[in-house]
């Protein structure tokens, strides 16, 4: 009895000794961090304890690191989040850290077995070889095989593995779920910055010099994202979620909030003034009223009284610096239309394995496509499959398009096994964000939209993952 007295004396003891030293550590590292951000390496010392953050989670769940990386990833480089490691090294980025440290934590998981390999699709597949095809173009890069590697690492290989990295651990609705709460949260945070930029003039987080006018009327809205197409980019790809959630939710409140976020998010396409994001906002729509009949009703009075307001106000509208200098402008048709013509013809100089990457632009300078301006001007296929296509010949468009019917048919394999309809709005919410991604490709350069890229894919790899458990029970 006396001694039980006496441990539990101890216990108490180093208890409250434990209790002590962590005030203790927490205060000197609290003094230490106070002093050391006045040094000039304050930004080192920032990041470092930032990063230190995100490796404390990846202890509770890797797919918490990986859920609290998303939002925070494109303002990495103002949250001193991005490591310059010196000239002549390769910087080690967020998204570069995150994902090479969650895919440790896999790779020590599945050695210590203490979790099952999602089995890869054939999407994974073709992603590999892909990127098989896709890497030899950087042998004959003008700009060099390095540098073209690490361009390559950054556009295509980072969103391929956090595609493969969200299949294995988003492997749950609820985890699913969660995932599409922080897309809305991204939705809420660049609405924002877009409609501070467009009352104020002001462009919030830019990196470098970009153009922040579409003509002398008409801004473009630039905030965060450097483009006004890569922000529209990413509230198609995220509005078939609103219409799901707002169609499943089990409660009137959640149900107007949702409708909320789908009218902030269709506002802030208009006043980004970017026809292809306009124009996949429509194809999302009609595209989830086609594959669900309740959304039909709701859908289709939207459109016709937008049609009827717009026909009712067109003398207006008419007159308006957006319509007269934006919607009707034809210099970028013009411009798109010739650098796509260009294309092709370089294309056909190395059909099957392509020209390089990146060498359309120089290539397009040095032989008179395209004029040689006083300020720097780096012309652009704008469009991410001839991209492709330029960059790795038709042998890296057919893989990079084989890995989308990979993901449909994955798509379908799932819904076939699905019973109920609330489920099999998943799929459609998927497939209208792959269409809305093609679309907006279809108009875009991708190189440079490296946010776009990993949110796509990792959503695509995430919500494939969520199946899991659907086809684990047909199996059992």
């Amino acid at each position: 009895m006396n001694g039980e007295v006496i441990n539990r004396g101890w216990r108490d003891i180093v208890n409250r000794a434990a209790s002590v030293m962590q005030w203790v550590a927490g205060t000197v590292l609290g003094i230490l961090l106070a002093l050391g951000i006045q040094s000039k390496r304050a930004h080192l010392l920032i990041g470092g304890t930032e990063l230190v953050f995100y490796v404390t989670t990846l202890f509770l769940s890797p797919a918490i690191t990986l859920l609290l990386w998303l939002p925070i990833s494109p303002f990495s480089r103002y949250f001193y989040l991005d490591l310059h490691l010196g000239r002549g090294i390769p910087d080690l980025g967020f998204t570069r850290f995150i994902t090479s440290l969650v895919l440790l934590a896999l790779i020590v998981q599945l050695a210590g077995r203490k979790r099952k390999l999602a089995a890869p699709g054939w999407s994974e597949v073709l992603m590999v070889l892909f990127s098989l095809a896709i890497g030899v173009s950087a042998l004959t890069s003008i700009q060099g095989t390095l540098t073209a590697l690490q361009g390559i690492f950054d556009t295509y290989y980072i969103p391929f593995l956090l595609f493969f990295l969200g299949r294995q651990f988003i492997s749950t609705p609820e985890w699913r779920r969660r995932l599409v709460a922080v897309l809305h949260l991204i939705v809420v945070v660049l609405a924002f910055l877009a409609w501070r930029e467009y009352f104020t003039h002001q462009a919030l987080f830019i990196y470098h010099y970009t153009v922040s006018e579409y003509t002398l009327h008409v801004r473009r809205l630039i905030s965060l994202l450097g483009d006004p197409a890569y922000t529209a980019m990413i509230l198609v790809i995220v509005l078939p979620w609103s219409l799901r959630e707002a169609y499943v939710s089990d409660t009137i409140l959640k149900r107007v909030a949702y409708i909320g976020l789908i009218l902030l998010n269709l506002a802030t396409l208009i006043i980004l003034a970017n026809r292809a994001g306009w124009l996949a906002a429509l194809a999302v729509l009609l595209l989830m009223a086609f594959f669900e009949k309740r959304w039909r009703g709701p859908i289709f009075v939207v459109l016709l009284a937008s049609a009827a307001m717009l026909w009712l106000m067109r003398a207006p509208i008419s007159q308006s610096y957006l319509f007269k200098e934006r919607v009707t402008a034809q210099s970028p048709i013009i411009y798109r239309t010739h650098a796509w013509q260009v294309a092709i013809t370089l294309w056909k100089r190395s059909p099957i394995i392509g020209i390089g990457y990146n060498n359309f632009p120089w290539i397009g300078l040095r032989e008179g496509f395209f004029p040689r301006l006083k300020t720097f001007y780096v012309p652009a296929t704008e469009n991410a499959f001839l991209d492709v296509l330029t960059a790795a010949g038709a042998l890296g468009l057919v893989l990079f398009l084989g890995m989308f019917a990979a993901i449909f048919h994955e798509l379908h394999r799932a819904y076939v096994r699905m019973t109920e309809d609330r489920d099999k709005t998943i799929v459609y919410a998927l497939v209208a964000s792959v269409a809305a991604y093609g679309i907006t490709g279809f108009f875009t350069n991708l190189t440079p939209a490296l946010f776009v890229q990993r949110l796509f894919f990792f959503l695509a790899g995430a919500v494939l993952g969520s199946f899991q458990p659907i086809f684990s029970s047909r199996r059992r």
